[in-house]
């Protein structure tokens, strides 16, 4: 009995370890990927690189790809945290129902909410994003309101010159009008 425990905890270590191998491996690879990937942008190869300036740039881009990766997952959590009826309901193992049955409850969280929303970082983002796309909005406005007083200008100058032409025009026929009748 106690030979086959030993063999399946083995067997579990050694799942583990391939498991450990692989993932290492993967790692290796999304590391050196994006090293190829980066350095080509700033005008390096990869390749080119002496052994030591690889494991200094093989331990900072893992650095780097840990702290992406730690901000998304924090990103993440942040985005799932929130005061909603709901997730207090499951949370609290209170019933929605009851929050429903007292309202000052609800009216309590909702309180809670407000002020919460007004400090998280996504709340505040979507209303910077939503106040650029506001005045971006009315930025338009204004070029097309500038746009067409342009377009107007340029007729109403047009206009002007054809009149004058006009009343260059009528002057000469006046005139020619005039030297036809005392001729």
């Amino acid at each position: 009995m106690e030979s086959k425990m030993n063999t399946a905890l083995n067997n579990k270590d050694r799942e583990t370890e391939v498991y450990v191998i692989e993932k290492h491996d993967n790692d290796i690879g999304k590391i050196e990927r994006n090293l190829r990937k980066n350095l080509e942008t700033i005008g390096v190869t990869y390749d080119d690189l002496n052994p030591k300036l690889k494991e200094h740039f093989q331990k900072i881009e893992g650095i780097i790809i840990n702290t992406f990766e730690t901000q998304k997952n924090a990103q993440k959590m942040l985005k799932n945290n929130n005061l909603k009826l709901k997730n207090i309901s499951k949370k609290s193992e209170i019933s929605r129902q009851t929050f429903y049955n007292n309202p000052i409850l609800k009216d309590y969280i909702e309180l809670r909410d407000k002020e919460f929303q007004k400090t998280n970082v996504f709340s505040v983002n979507e209303d910077k994003t939503n106040e650029i796309r506001r005045l971006n909005d009315e930025l338009n406005m204004f070029k097309n309101r500038d746009f067409q007083y342009m377009n107007m200008k340029e007729e109403r100058d047009s206009l002007l010159k054809e009149i004058e032409q006009l009343k260059i025009y009528i002057k000469k026929l006046e005139n020619e009008k005039k030297e036809s009748g005392l001729n």
